[in-house]
């Protein structure tokens, strides 16, 4: 089974290592702020939005799930808008809605400040993966969920959800993610 990604906005491009590095600058400079221990591997994504947002890094606001039309969170700039019932799945620690958090964080951290090219959430426009603007937050969130330098050579998909609390889906991807890292890096 392929799976097909909606496009998003188009937006200047990244690498996949761009990501990573701005996914780990934002976690050292978090651990400077004291909003979440760089070596951390289970990361509350609730409770570091909670304490971005009380030292002015972002806003954030929850609504009840009609608000959103269906959508799970959105991020305007630094403004993050999250549906109650995410919210509440990733206070308990639900893979899905923490991803959905880091996601976010990651539209906030590459595009808060980038005006999209084009509008893509329509069937007609395409651009290149690295120019998508949910394809850089996706592999934001994973970067930040799981950095390169808290994993090792003996690196499983498994090791990865259990330690760091992803799905198995996002940990097979997050894996295969680090095998290209660890290629470039050699």
């Amino acid at each position: 089974m392929t799976y097909k990604r909606k496009l998003g906005f188009e937006v200047p491009p990244l690498s996949q290592k761009d990501i990573a590095n701005k996914s780990l600058n934002l976690r050292k400079s978090l651990d400077e702020h004291a909003i979440l221990s760089f070596s951390e591997k289970r990361v509350e994504m609730a409770r570091v939005l909670e304490r971005m947002e009380h030292h002015e890094l972002i806003t954030m606001q929850i609504v009840p799930n009609s608000i959103l039309s269906g959508v799970e969170a959105d991020c305007r700039g630094t403004h993050i808008r999250i549906s109650e019932s995410v919210y509440d799945n990733a206070v308990t620690g639900c893979p899905r809605s923490q991803f959905t958090l880091a996601h976010e964080l990651g539209h906030a951290a590459l595009h808060c400040s980038v005006e999209p090219v084009s509008f893509g959430f329509n069937r007609n426009t395409s651009h290149a993966i690295y120019r998508d603007s949910e394809w850089q937050a996706d592999s934001f969130a994973s970067c930040f969920i799981v950095p390169f330098t808290l994993l090792g050579k003996d690196t499983t998909a498994a090791r990865i959800q259990s330690e760091f609390g992803l799905s198995m889906t996002a940990s097979i991807l997050r894996m295969k993610m680090y095998k290209l890292e660890r290629q470039r890096a050699i």
